[in-house]
């Protein structure tokens, strides 16, 4: 059959997110041999800071945009079944609630397409996502397969009515000779002076998507109460979304202008999270975070809340502090406890990046997708993917004239 062909597609804004870290990786790592991989992602018309094509050809990943004027764009379903015609992919893989749709919308109209989607998660972001989550997870209901990025989010499509059967847990994964601690302390020297904070400072970090069910509130919350019992603490709160806008009236509620660091969309990198003392999540909600893996193979000891697919990332590795959705006193506690016990947050990093280089290998991640590209790529599509569902409804509606 020669390779397997497959059109990774997605829509996201800006230089994506976790995500898209492991779908430009991925494309790249897999053996061309075997596996014609393009990436084909949805870009606002409006996105003037639309990166993901600059990072897939450093890359050399096939990568394609199409241009998406919005939720009520009818010519955009035109273009992209255009766009998987020209490609003919073997197996369309979705990463997105409005990819899912538009990717089984694809699939009444290119007969022998089979459709994969990942679930990374859910936002919280307002009651129209809401809307469309609820839409996503009936439509993934129709797909050939699925593949979810931790137990927890197997679990929440399984009450959804999605068969498990058709599910594969496949953990979220990174390259720990990229992601990796760095001895010494230049980048916290760097980051201090481009914040023009004393050098001796602490520094916790709040690093990804500012959208409702990260609950950034929160974490400046538990901050505040660091900063009553520590002079030396400042927060940096690195990311862009929905929330943003509010943050900085948030940060002058709890009085904390001089504390707390909105730096905005950045490339994350290893120095990033070098720079830090302390990691700091506090979501409602997770799939398995890209950002928490980030910090535990560099080496910096995590504050987390133990929510979706987190519990399962952490383990029982002693890396983290975990605490209950929502508890500010818990997160600020955790965070005084690093910051007060050098050693033992030498334990946790240790502990941290060892849990990830056992668990979490990006080498067999790519291994096992591959596999399932192969194995789908061999099964007929659902659905009457094959031609064989217009077929059917041609001949019933002859029947019924008749």
């Amino acid at each position: 059959m020669g390779p397997v062909r497959i059109v990774e597609l997605r829509s996201t804004y800006r230089g994506g997110g976790g995500p898209d870290k492991t779908i430009l990786l991925s494309a790249a790592a897999h053996d061309p041999a075997r596996f014609d991989v393009r990436c084909l992602y949805l870009r606002g018309a409006n996105d003037d800071a639309f990166t993901l094509d600059t990072r897939a050809r450093a890359l050399g990943v096939s990568f394609d945009t199409i241009l998406d004027h919005g939720a009520f764009d009818p010519v955009l379903p035109v273009r992209l079944v255009a766009a998987i015609r020209r490609h003919r992919p073997h197996i369309v893989h979705t990463h997105d609630y409005k990819s899912d749709i538009l990717g089984w919308l694809v699939r009444r109209l290119v007969p022998g397409t089979r459709l994969l989607a990942t679930a990374h998660g859910w936002t919280l972001d307002n009651r129209r996502m809401d809307l469309y989550n609820a839409l996503d997870r009936r439509v993934l209901r129709h797909f050939d397969h699925l593949v979810a990025v931790s137990a927890a989010t197997r679990q929440g499509m399984t009450r959804a009515g999605i068969p498990r059967s058709r599910i594969t847990l496949l953990y979220n994964a990174i390259d720990t000779g990229t992601w990796k601690p760095s001895p010494g302390s230049r980048a916290a020297r760097q980051m201090k002076r481009e914040l023009g904070v004393p050098l001796e400072s602490r520094l916790v970090g709040f690093v990804g998507r500012l959208s409702p069910e990260k609950n950034v509130g929160l974490a400046l919350e538990a901050i505040g109460r660091v900063c009553r019992r520590r002079s030396d603490v400042q927060m940096l709160v690195v990311g862009d979304g929905a929330v943003e806008a509010d943050l900085p009236a948030m940060v002058r509620r709890l009085g904390l202008e001089r504390r707390v660091h909105l730096l905005g969309f950045r490339p994350v990198t290893p120095e990033l999270y070098h720079a830090l003392d302390v990691y700091l999540m506090s979501s409602l909600t997770e799939g398995l975070p890209n950002t928490l893996l980030e910090a535990m193979a560099c080496g910096c000891p995590p504050v987390v809340t133990g929510v979706g697919g987190i519990p399962e990332l952490v383990g029982a590795s002693g890396g983290a502090i975990v605490c209950s959705p929502g508890d500010a006193s818990g997160l600020a506690a955790g965070i005084l406890d690093i910051l007060g016990h050098p050693g033992r947050a030498r334990s946790m990093a240790h502990a941290a990046r060892s849990r990830v280089e056992e668990a979490f290998s990006f080498h067999d991640r790519v291994r096992r997708i591959e596999t399932l590209y192969t194995s789908l790529a061999g099964r007929p599509p659902r659905g009457g993917g094959d031609g064989r569902y217009f077929r059917i409804r041609h001949r019933a509606g002859q029947e019924r004239r008749a």
